[in-house]
């Protein structure tokens, strides 16, 4: 198992792979620590993708507001999660639940140029992957291995 690959790479090497830090691209964002300083993009919520997946972690963050959001471009799924997905027969729609699936950190914003632009500048990928809807559920449009058969996965917003 240790000596199995991935597209070339190492699984093991894949697995190790260091987590990004986006605090630095967010702090600049919202204008460094002085409450003097200028916010460079306004920013309305944020949801780190980390121990549960989108639908939890973006619903959390929008719950109070009572709004959903409709996610039509995510981010391209890393391999060694389309890999797992295979391996053990997990359903996109479970596999948006329990992982991150590219997403590795949801800014919600009214200016995502300002906000890909600092991320960017901070070597950070960034793209608009959806919008805020007066839905209370997320929908995501599935990139997961089972793409083909799932099309769009619904998740209701819990009360």
């Amino acid at each position: 198992m240790v000596d199995q690959e991935l597209n070339g790479v190492p699984l093991i090497d894949l697995a190790l792979a260091p987590s990004i830090i986006y605090s630095k691209a967010i702090v600049d964002m919202f204008g460094g620590w002085s409450l003097d300083q200028t916010p460079k993009a306004r920013l309305h919520g944020a949801a780190h993708i980390t121990g549960g997946g989108l639908p939890s972690k973006l619903g959390r963050a929008l719950k109070p507001s009572g709004f959903g959001a409709c996610i039509d471009s995510p981010m391209e799924v890393p391999n060694l999660i389309l890999h797992s997905q295979e391996l053990s027969e997990i359903s996109d729609h479970e596999a948006y639940k329990t992982w991150h699936m590219g997403q590795g950190m949801v800014l919600i914003t009214p200016e995502p140029h300002a906000v890909m632009s600092i991320a960017r500048s901070h070597h950070l990928e960034a793209n608009v992957i959806g919008t805020v809807t007066e839905s209370p559920s997320i929908r995501i449009a599935s990139r997961g291995f089972y793409s083909g058969t799932s099309g769009w996965l619904d998740y209701p917003l819990d009360k």
